[in-house]
This record gives C-alpha cells, structure tokens and sequence, in this order.
C-alpha cells in the first residue's frame, strides 16, 4: 500500500538526508544542549508524528491490517510530548535571556489563540458548504472552547502556569522550576477529577522537564558527557519498554505513570542524538515553522475529508496536500501581518 510505503521509507529518508554527516565524522560534542535550528527540526519531526498518527489509525480504524506500521498509531503521543518539552524549553530559555513579564505573557497567549481563530473562522464556512453535519458552529466553537484543539488549549493554561513560576522563583532556579512542577501536577490533577481523557494530563510534565533542560544546561552536558553511549543506551531501552507497556496497560493508572517515563525518555533519547547526530532537513526545518498551522489545519482538514471520502488512500493524499498548502497560506498571512 501507498501509505504504508511513505511511512516506512518517505519520512526515515527525510531524518536520514537531513543528517549533517561532516559534524558527526568530526565526533564534535555540542556544546550547547539545543539550538534553535535543532528545535525547528524536532517540532518538524512533532508535526509528522501526529499527522501519521491519525492516517494509520483511520487505517486500523477501517479494517486494514497495519502489519509493522503498528508503531505509527503510537506517534501522536510521542509528538504532543516532544511539543511541550520545546514549548517549556523554548519559554524558560527566553525567560532566562529576557524575563518575564504580563505583556509577554499576553503576547505568546495570543501568538497560539489568534491562529486558532483564524483557522477556525476558515474552516466554519468550509463546514458549513462541505458537511451535511458540520463538527461545530457558534462562538463557542469558533472560540476553540467546543471541541478545541485540547493540545493548544492546555499549552495556554501551561504558559499561566510558567508566568506564576517565573514570577515566584525567577531569583531561584529551583524554587522556580518546583513551582511549575507542582502546577502542573495540580492542573493534571484536577483534569483527571473533572473526567478529562487521559491525553490532557499524561503529558504535561514534559513541558516541566523542557525547563529543567533550559535551567540546568551546564549541569546536564557534564552529566552526559560521562559515559555518554552507556546513558544513550538505557534511555533507548527506557523508552522502548515503557511505550511497549504503555499500549498495553491504556486506561489503568499505571498507564499515566509510564507515559511520563516514556515521554521522559524520548525528549532525553532525541537531546543525546541531536548533540552527537545534528539535523540539518530542510524539508523539517519548514515543518517545523510552520508546525502550529500544521497541527491547526490538519486537524480540521481531517473531519471533512473523513466525512466525504471511504478510501484511505484519497483521505491520506488530499488532506496531506491540501494541509501544506493551505497551512502555507495561513503562514505567509501571519507573517505578513506580523511584519506591519
């Protein structure tokens, strides 16, 4: 199958080519934890993770037999988690550099929800001319408050939190990074009272763990640089038993405890590899800025295509087409209206 083939072969050649392979013959250890070019390359990465998520379960859901695509179904999570380590990495590191204050916070607020909006004003009046049963209407919806982007929603309620950290302990890495750490805790907490799924709490602390990598850079390079492929490798296998486990235990409340461990791993298994193993794609350098749209216009492209089309097969080529164009022209809106 077409789709099968694009996931085994299409995306693994996009990682291997973009590989700087004159850095890693150098064996040159980083000496910085992460670089900006190296968080475009990973939200790349984060944004095809959910997208392939969802073809190959629409696949499963269809009847189709995954064979050893199976591990794609498990994608998505990997991406959310990989999104918040790089949101709490990428805020604290600008914290650090030029603080905090109410305007910023408004300012990155508003740099997530205004392209929810836009998105969403988009794809109501698509609905409402392709769907005999649009998903939503109204200002709830077109507020993202009626079956929102949870992902987007909670990454909001994140940036509140890392505001009252900052603002706490902004003297005090420690005192700092606790404070985040235990509103996330309690947010996760209430989530799980309130009957949330699992998906908007058992991930969150990967946003925590973004901070620590941002605070304590020094620490963490000294850290890996002893026994460095000794770490890497039981990490790896950190990693790949906790997800083993996790897909078999879903809905019991192990389940949370190694989602954590397994995001956990995977954000420090991608930090080893990109020290030693630089990506240079610029087929995920442009994923990756435009990773917001991405997520926002698949994620809506989605539902229209799945109403109007009963070939996997046509849903996967026209959603996957018409994602990129139409998140390009919600890009290139963007920077034009930021530039003025």
């Amino acid at each position: 199958m077409v789709i099968k083939a694009i996931l085994l072969v299409a995306f693994p050649l996009v990682l291997i080519f973009g590989i700087d392979w004159k850095t890693v013959r150098t064996g040159i250890f980083r000496t910085d934890v992460m670089r900006y070019e190296d968080t475009e390359n990973l939200r790349g990465i984060a944004a095809l993770f959910v997208i392939f998520a969802h073809y190959t379960l629409k696949m499963k859901h269809m009847g189709y037999s995954l064979g050893i695509c199976k591990p794609f179904t498990w994608l998505g999570g990997m991406g959310v988690c990989i999104f918040f380590f790089l949101s709490g990495y990428g805020m604290s590191c600008s914290a650090k550099k030029n603080g905090m204050t109410l305007k910023k916070l408004i300012r990155r607020i508003l740099t997530i929800y205004l392209p929810i909006l836009a998105v969403r004003a988009v794809f109501m009046l698509i609905e409402q001319a392709a769907l005999e049963k649009p998903e939503g209407s109204g200002i709830l919806y077109f507020l993202g408050l009626k079956n929102g982007p949870w992902y987007l929603n909670e990454l909001i309620i994140m940036c509140v939190l890392f505001f009252i950290a900052y603002r706490v302990g902004k003297e005090n890495r420690g005192i700092w990074l606790g404070a985040l750490t235990g509103g996330l805790i309690i947010m996760s907490i209430c989530f799980e009272v309130l009957g949330f799924p699992a998906r908007w709490y058992d991930s969150n602390i990967m946003f925590a763990l973004g901070t620590a990598v941002a605070l304590y850079k020094k620490e963490i390079l000294e850290f890996l640089e002893k026994h460095y492929y000794g770490k890497m490798i039981f990490v790896a296998v950190c990693f790949l038993l906790s997800t083993v486990v996790y897909t078999t235990v879903k809905g019991e409340w192990i389940a949370v405890v190694l989602k954590i461990i397994s995001g956990t791993a995977l954000n420090m298994l991608a930090l080893m590899v990109i020290m030693r193993v630089p990506l240079r794609s610029k087929i995920l350098q442009y994923c990756g800025k435009r990773s917001l749209y991405l997520y926002l216009t698949h994620i809506s492209l989605w539902v229209i295509c799945v109403e109007h089309m009963k070939n996997i097969q046509a849903v996967f080529a026209v959603s996957l087409v018409l994602t990129f164009i139409l998140s390009e022209l919600f890009y290139i809106a963007d920077r034009a209206i930021t530039k003025k």
